[in-house]
Protein backbone atom coordinates (compact mmCIF):
# COMPACT_ATOMS: atom_id res chain seq x y z
CA UNK A 1 0.00 0.00 0.00
CA UNK A 2 1.30 3.35 -1.18
CA UNK A 3 1.57 6.25 1.57
CA UNK A 4 -1.19 7.80 -0.68
CA UNK A 5 -3.72 5.16 -0.15
CA UNK A 6 -3.03 4.98 3.44
CA UNK A 7 -3.91 8.77 3.47
CA UNK A 8 -6.92 7.90 1.67
CA UNK A 9 -8.20 5.38 4.39
CA UNK A 10 -7.06 7.96 7.29
CA UNK A 11 -8.92 10.08 5.02
CA UNK A 12 -12.06 7.82 4.50
CA UNK A 13 -12.26 6.82 7.98
CA UNK A 14 -11.81 10.57 9.83
CA UNK A 15 -14.41 12.04 7.06
CA UNK A 16 -16.86 9.42 6.93
CA UNK A 17 -17.03 8.51 10.53
CA UNK A 18 -15.24 4.85 9.62
CA UNK A 19 -12.68 2.88 12.26
CA UNK A 20 -9.58 3.05 10.56
CA UNK A 21 -7.76 -0.04 9.44
CA UNK A 22 -5.18 -1.89 10.73
CA UNK A 23 -1.57 -1.49 9.44
CA UNK A 24 -0.87 -2.84 6.21
CA UNK A 25 0.84 -6.75 7.06
CA UNK A 26 3.70 -7.54 5.30
CA UNK A 27 4.08 -11.17 6.27
CA UNK A 28 7.44 -11.01 8.17
CA UNK A 29 8.88 -13.23 11.45
CA UNK A 30 8.01 -10.21 13.61
CA UNK A 31 4.03 -10.33 12.42
CA UNK A 32 1.37 -12.09 13.68
CA UNK A 33 -1.21 -12.77 10.51
CA UNK A 34 -3.73 -13.65 13.53
CA UNK A 35 -3.86 -10.80 15.01
CA UNK A 36 -3.95 -8.89 12.04
CA UNK A 37 -6.84 -10.69 10.50
CA UNK A 38 -8.37 -10.52 13.27
CA UNK A 39 -8.54 -6.93 13.72
CA UNK A 40 -9.51 -6.51 10.16
CA UNK A 41 -12.19 -8.18 10.90
CA UNK A 42 -13.22 -6.28 14.07
CA UNK A 43 -12.90 -2.85 12.35
CA UNK A 44 -14.56 -4.80 9.20
CA UNK A 45 -17.53 -5.25 11.56
CA UNK A 46 -17.38 -1.79 13.17
CA UNK A 47 -18.09 0.00 9.76
CA UNK A 48 -20.62 -2.59 9.00
CA UNK A 49 -19.05 -3.69 5.78
CA UNK A 50 -20.77 -6.32 3.90
CA UNK A 51 -18.60 -9.89 3.31
CA UNK A 52 -18.13 -9.12 -0.68
CA UNK A 53 -16.56 -5.09 0.30
CA UNK A 54 -14.67 -6.79 3.61
CA UNK A 55 -13.54 -9.19 1.11
CA UNK A 56 -12.55 -6.59 -1.46
CA UNK A 57 -10.57 -4.19 1.01
CA UNK A 58 -8.94 -7.26 2.38
CA UNK A 59 -6.54 -7.13 -0.82
CA UNK A 60 -5.54 -3.63 -0.35
CA UNK A 61 -4.31 -4.11 3.36
CA UNK A 62 -1.37 -6.59 2.15
CA UNK A 63 2.00 -5.77 1.08
CA UNK A 64 4.95 -7.84 0.43
CA UNK A 65 4.93 -12.05 1.06
CA UNK A 66 1.60 -11.49 2.48
CA UNK A 67 0.09 -9.75 -0.81
CA UNK A 68 2.05 -12.44 -2.96
CA UNK A 69 0.15 -15.41 -0.67
CA UNK A 70 -3.15 -13.61 -1.61
CA UNK A 71 -2.82 -13.36 -5.62
CA UNK A 72 -1.50 -17.27 -5.31
CA UNK A 73 -4.91 -18.40 -4.13
CA UNK A 74 -7.90 -19.54 -6.78
CA UNK A 75 -10.17 -17.08 -7.63
CA UNK A 76 -13.24 -18.95 -5.64
CA UNK A 77 -10.88 -18.22 -2.55
CA UNK A 78 -10.53 -14.77 -3.45
CA UNK A 79 -14.15 -14.12 -3.77
CA UNK A 80 -15.22 -15.52 -0.20
CA UNK A 81 -14.14 -13.74 2.75
CA UNK A 82 -14.05 -16.69 5.02
CA UNK A 83 -11.84 -18.62 2.43
CA UNK A 84 -9.97 -15.74 1.69
CA UNK A 85 -8.85 -15.12 5.65
CA UNK A 86 -8.74 -19.18 6.03
CA UNK A 87 -5.84 -19.38 3.47
CA UNK A 88 -4.29 -17.01 4.63
CA UNK A 89 -4.39 -17.93 7.81
CA UNK A 90 -3.09 -21.44 7.08
CA UNK A 91 -0.31 -20.03 4.45
CA UNK A 92 1.48 -16.83 6.48
CA UNK A 93 0.92 -18.54 10.38
CA UNK A 94 4.41 -19.61 11.76
CA UNK A 95 4.81 -22.84 11.06
CA UNK A 96 4.32 -25.39 13.99
CA UNK A 97 8.05 -26.97 14.75
CA UNK A 98 9.13 -23.25 14.38
CA UNK A 99 6.65 -22.38 16.96
CA UNK A 100 7.06 -25.20 19.01
CA UNK A 101 10.59 -24.58 19.40
CA UNK A 102 10.30 -20.70 19.81
CA UNK A 103 7.24 -21.83 22.83
CA UNK A 104 10.07 -24.59 24.27
CA UNK A 105 12.88 -21.05 24.94
CA UNK A 106 10.35 -18.24 25.44
CA UNK A 107 12.06 -16.73 29.19
CA UNK A 108 10.26 -13.76 31.15
CA UNK A 109 12.61 -11.23 30.15
CA UNK A 110 14.34 -8.61 32.50
CA UNK A 111 11.34 -5.87 32.89
CA UNK A 112 8.88 -7.39 31.34
CA UNK A 113 5.26 -7.75 32.57
CA UNK A 114 3.05 -10.66 33.12
CA UNK A 115 0.77 -9.84 30.61
CA UNK A 116 3.21 -9.80 27.86
CA UNK A 117 4.49 -13.25 28.79
CA UNK A 118 1.00 -14.44 29.02
CA UNK A 119 -0.30 -13.10 25.69
CA UNK A 120 3.55 -14.38 24.15
CA UNK A 121 3.00 -18.04 25.21
CA UNK A 122 -0.59 -17.99 24.37
CA UNK A 123 -0.06 -17.03 20.51
CA UNK A 124 2.94 -19.69 20.62
CA UNK A 125 0.97 -22.74 22.52
CA UNK A 126 -1.69 -21.72 19.22
CA UNK A 127 0.85 -21.60 16.39
CA UNK A 128 2.55 -24.98 17.91
CA UNK A 129 -0.74 -26.65 17.63
CA UNK A 130 -2.46 -25.26 14.69
CA UNK A 131 -3.73 -27.52 12.27
CA UNK A 132 -4.62 -26.41 8.62
CA UNK A 133 -7.88 -27.74 7.13
CA UNK A 134 -8.22 -28.63 4.04
CA UNK A 135 -7.83 -25.87 1.26
CA UNK A 136 -9.16 -27.96 -2.09
CA UNK A 137 -12.73 -27.38 -1.09
CA UNK A 138 -13.61 -23.70 -0.24
CA UNK A 139 -17.07 -23.77 0.68
CA UNK A 140 -16.69 -26.31 3.47
CA UNK A 141 -13.70 -24.53 5.19
CA UNK A 142 -14.83 -23.99 8.83
CA UNK A 143 -15.61 -20.09 10.10
CA UNK A 144 -12.54 -18.29 10.35
CA UNK A 145 -13.68 -17.13 14.38
CA UNK A 146 -13.88 -20.51 15.29
CA UNK A 147 -10.59 -21.40 13.91
CA UNK A 148 -8.85 -19.47 16.10
CA UNK A 149 -10.49 -19.67 19.08
CA UNK A 150 -8.42 -20.11 21.60
CA UNK A 151 -8.33 -23.97 23.70
CA UNK A 152 -10.09 -24.14 27.42
CA UNK A 153 -9.45 -27.54 28.24
CA UNK A 154 -7.77 -29.41 30.71
CA UNK A 155 -4.85 -30.17 28.76
CA UNK A 156 -4.45 -26.31 27.85
CA UNK A 157 -4.63 -25.46 30.94
CA UNK A 158 -2.26 -28.17 32.23
CA UNK A 159 0.41 -27.20 29.12
CA UNK A 160 0.41 -23.74 29.61
CA UNK A 161 0.85 -23.93 33.72
CA UNK A 162 3.79 -26.32 33.09
CA UNK A 163 5.24 -23.72 30.40
CA UNK A 164 4.45 -20.49 32.90
CA UNK A 165 6.12 -22.04 35.72
CA UNK A 166 9.35 -22.60 33.85
CA UNK A 167 8.91 -19.64 32.03
CA UNK A 168 9.69 -17.38 35.36
CA UNK A 169 12.65 -17.04 37.44
CA UNK A 170 13.90 -20.13 39.80
CA UNK A 171 13.37 -18.13 42.65
CA UNK A 172 9.37 -17.10 42.17
CA UNK A 173 8.53 -20.79 40.40
CA UNK A 174 9.50 -22.68 43.42
CA UNK A 175 7.33 -20.92 45.51
CA UNK A 176 4.12 -21.19 42.94
CA UNK A 177 4.73 -25.11 41.94
CA UNK A 178 4.00 -25.88 45.74
CA UNK A 179 0.22 -24.61 45.39
CA UNK A 180 -0.98 -27.31 43.10
CA UNK A 181 -3.16 -24.68 40.15
CA UNK A 182 -5.10 -26.04 37.87
CA UNK A 183 -5.95 -22.59 35.93
CA UNK A 184 -3.58 -21.40 34.29
CA UNK A 185 -5.11 -17.60 34.91
CA UNK A 186 -5.08 -18.17 38.68
CA UNK A 187 -1.11 -18.89 37.96
CA UNK A 188 -0.82 -15.81 36.52
CA UNK A 189 -2.72 -13.85 39.45
CA UNK A 190 -0.67 -15.05 41.52
CA UNK A 191 2.82 -14.61 39.60
CA UNK A 192 2.24 -11.26 39.05
CA UNK A 193 1.75 -10.88 43.05
CA UNK A 194 4.77 -12.53 43.67
CA UNK A 195 6.68 -10.24 40.71
CA UNK A 196 5.55 -7.47 42.19
CA UNK A 197 6.72 -7.56 45.74
CA UNK A 198 9.57 -10.06 45.49
CA UNK A 199 13.43 -9.40 44.12
CA UNK A 200 14.12 -12.63 41.63
CA UNK A 201 16.93 -12.71 39.34
CA UNK A 202 16.04 -13.24 35.66
CA UNK A 203 19.11 -15.07 34.91
CA UNK A 204 18.97 -19.19 34.12
CA UNK A 205 21.35 -21.29 35.53
CA UNK A 206 21.77 -25.07 35.45
CA UNK A 207 21.46 -27.12 39.07
CA UNK A 208 25.19 -27.07 39.54
CA UNK A 209 25.69 -23.54 38.68
CA UNK A 210 23.29 -21.91 40.86
CA UNK A 211 25.09 -19.57 43.46
CA UNK A 212 24.60 -20.15 46.68
CA UNK A 213 23.48 -16.57 47.86
CA UNK A 214 20.85 -17.34 45.07
CA UNK A 215 18.19 -18.02 47.88
CA UNK A 216 19.07 -15.52 50.29
CA UNK A 217 19.10 -12.55 47.73
CA UNK A 218 15.41 -13.04 47.68
CA UNK A 219 12.75 -12.88 50.51
CA UNK A 220 10.84 -15.86 50.36
CA UNK A 221 7.31 -15.82 51.68
CA UNK A 222 6.27 -19.10 53.76
CA UNK A 223 3.33 -20.12 52.41
CA UNK A 224 1.08 -23.00 54.49
CA UNK A 225 1.23 -25.00 51.64
CA UNK A 226 4.95 -24.76 51.41
CA UNK A 227 5.83 -25.72 54.62
CA UNK A 228 3.05 -28.80 55.20
CA UNK A 229 4.76 -30.10 51.69
CA UNK A 230 8.36 -29.75 53.39
CA UNK A 231 7.22 -31.21 56.75
CA UNK A 232 6.15 -34.10 54.61
CA UNK A 233 8.77 -35.00 52.41
CA UNK A 234 11.06 -34.75 55.91
CA UNK A 235 8.90 -37.39 56.94
CA UNK A 236 9.64 -39.10 54.25
CA UNK A 237 12.92 -38.86 54.25
CA UNK A 238 13.26 -40.41 58.02
CA UNK A 239 10.98 -43.54 56.74
CA UNK A 240 13.48 -44.22 54.14
CA UNK A 241 16.70 -43.59 56.68
CA UNK A 242 15.04 -45.79 59.03
CA UNK A 243 14.11 -48.59 56.23
CA UNK A 244 17.52 -48.27 54.95
CA UNK A 245 19.34 -48.75 58.28
CA UNK A 246 16.85 -51.79 59.08
CA UNK A 247 17.79 -53.53 55.98
CA UNK A 248 21.51 -53.00 56.56
CA UNK A 249 21.28 -54.44 60.49
CA UNK A 250 19.48 -57.32 59.04
CA UNK A 251 21.95 -58.42 56.55
CA UNK A 252 24.67 -57.84 59.28
CA UNK A 253 22.57 -60.07 61.44
CA UNK A 254 22.20 -63.13 58.85
CA UNK A 255 25.64 -62.81 58.08
CA UNK A 256 27.02 -63.10 61.31
CA UNK A 257 24.78 -65.75 62.12
CA UNK A 258 25.30 -67.73 59.01
CA UNK A 259 29.35 -67.39 60.04
CA UNK A 260 28.32 -68.68 63.87
CA UNK A 261 26.71 -72.06 62.30
CA UNK A 262 29.20 -73.00 59.95
CA UNK A 263 32.94 -72.47 61.34
CA UNK A 264 32.70 -75.53 63.40
CA UNK A 265 31.76 -77.12 59.88
CA UNK A 266 34.82 -76.97 57.45
CA UNK A 267 33.49 -76.97 54.03
CA UNK A 268 29.40 -77.02 54.63
CA UNK A 269 29.71 -73.18 54.16
CA UNK A 270 29.16 -72.28 50.22
CA UNK A 271 29.77 -68.86 49.31
CA UNK A 272 28.18 -68.05 46.18
CA UNK A 273 30.78 -68.90 42.74
CA UNK A 274 33.69 -69.76 45.42
CA UNK A 275 34.29 -73.24 45.54
CA UNK A 276 37.09 -74.82 47.62
CA UNK A 277 38.34 -77.88 49.42
CA UNK A 278 40.22 -77.88 52.48
CA UNK A 279 41.77 -81.37 51.85
CA UNK A 280 43.25 -80.59 48.17
CA UNK A 281 43.50 -77.03 48.55
CA UNK A 282 41.78 -76.23 45.28
CA UNK A 283 39.05 -74.80 44.19
CA UNK A 284 37.57 -76.91 41.72
CA UNK A 285 35.45 -78.57 43.75
CA UNK A 286 33.63 -78.14 47.25
CA UNK A 287 35.32 -80.18 50.42
CA UNK A 288 31.56 -82.09 50.81
CA UNK A 289 31.72 -83.56 47.61
CA UNK A 290 34.86 -85.16 49.24
CA UNK A 291 33.39 -86.09 52.04
CA UNK A 292 30.53 -87.62 50.24
CA UNK A 293 33.30 -89.27 47.61
CA UNK A 294 34.84 -90.70 50.71
CA UNK A 295 31.24 -92.32 52.50
CA UNK A 296 30.29 -93.92 49.39
CA UNK A 297 33.62 -95.68 49.42
CA UNK A 298 33.58 -96.40 52.81
CA UNK A 299 30.06 -98.25 51.92
CA UNK A 300 31.38 -99.73 48.94
CA UNK A 301 34.32 -101.05 50.68
CA UNK A 302 32.08 -102.99 53.86
CA UNK A 303 29.72 -104.36 51.10
CA UNK A 304 32.56 -106.24 49.70
CA UNK A 305 33.73 -107.35 53.03
CA UNK A 306 30.56 -108.89 53.73
CA UNK A 307 30.28 -110.64 50.24
CA UNK A 308 34.19 -112.41 50.99
CA UNK A 309 32.70 -113.70 54.54
CA UNK A 310 32.62 -117.81 54.44
CA UNK A 311 29.42 -118.50 55.48
CA UNK A 312 30.87 -120.97 58.63
CA UNK A 313 31.79 -118.12 60.00
CA UNK A 314 28.80 -117.26 60.41
CA UNK A 315 26.98 -120.19 62.25
CA UNK A 316 26.05 -119.67 65.63
CA UNK A 317 29.62 -121.21 67.21
CA UNK A 318 31.71 -120.31 64.01
CA UNK A 319 35.02 -118.22 64.40
CA UNK A 320 33.15 -115.11 63.60
CA UNK A 321 30.67 -115.03 65.89
CA UNK A 322 32.68 -116.07 68.82
CA UNK A 323 34.75 -113.03 67.98
CA UNK A 324 31.89 -110.61 67.66
CA UNK A 325 30.11 -112.55 71.32
CA UNK A 326 33.33 -112.87 72.96
CA UNK A 327 33.99 -110.31 75.75
CA UNK A 328 37.16 -107.90 75.92
CA UNK A 329 39.72 -108.35 78.46
CA UNK A 330 38.14 -105.31 80.59
CA UNK A 331 34.88 -107.29 81.07
CA UNK A 332 34.79 -109.99 83.77
CA UNK A 333 33.33 -113.31 82.38
CA UNK A 334 30.75 -114.88 84.29
CA UNK A 335 31.84 -117.62 86.96
CA UNK A 336 32.78 -120.83 85.58
CA UNK A 337 32.73 -120.04 81.71
CA UNK A 338 36.17 -118.68 81.25
CA UNK A 339 37.49 -122.21 80.91
CA UNK A 340 35.25 -122.87 78.69
CA UNK A 341 35.87 -120.03 76.32
CA UNK A 342 39.58 -120.22 76.29
CA UNK A 343 39.12 -123.95 75.83
CA UNK A 344 37.52 -122.89 72.78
Amino acid sequence: MTPSSESAIGKEGSQGGYTSLPPAFKGGPDESIVEFLTRYGLCAKANGWSDEKACYKLSTCLTGRALQVYLSLPDEVQGSYNAARVALLCRLITPPYQAAAALRDRYLKQGESMDSLLYELNKLYFEAHFVAPDLSAPDKLPSFNDLIKMDASASYHRDMILKVLDALPPTISSRLRVMKFTDVDELAYQARIELATQSYDTRRYSPEDVPVTLEATASPIVHQDQSQVEGELAALREQVAALTQAHFHQGQRQARRHRENNQNKPGDSRLPGRKWCIYHRTSTHWTSDCKAIARLAEKRELEKDDDNIDSKQLAPNGERAAALIAPSSSEECPRGQGSLISDQ
